[in-house]
């Protein structure tokens, strides 16, 4: 178990604090930590990967193998952990498969 180890650092980055304001820091890291995995326990994460599903039409991402599925695409419905939307940096679109750009790259 990692506990040994976290505990430790802890108490190293504690040397040299007077015990009262190391006690407070350590008193307002918990609370900031528990609001925290209370804000974040239902953020979406967790959530069981919805099945990629596209036509087989030209330019859709299709696995290689079969049985390989694509991960992470539960992130859409993620929240956001420091920003409101993610879709600022969200790529963009591919080149029309008609197009000089998408022949040359």
């Amino acid at each position: 178990m990692r506990a040994s180890i976290f505990d430790t650092e802890l108490t190293d980055s504690l040397t040299g604090i007077a015990s009262y304001r190391a006690f407070l820091g350590v008193r307002v890291g918990r609370t900031v930590a528990e609001r925290m995995l209370t804000v974040r326990a239902n953020d979406g994460w967790n959530v069981t990967p919805p099945p990629y599903v596209l036509s087989m039409a030209a330019g859709n991402w299709q696995p290689i193998v079969p049985s390989t599925a694509a991960g992470f695409t539960q992130f859409p419905g993620v929240l956001p952990f420091a920003i409101t939307s993610g879709t600022r940096f969200a790529p963009n679109p591919p080149p029309a498969m008609t197009s000089d750009e998408y022949a040359r790259d």
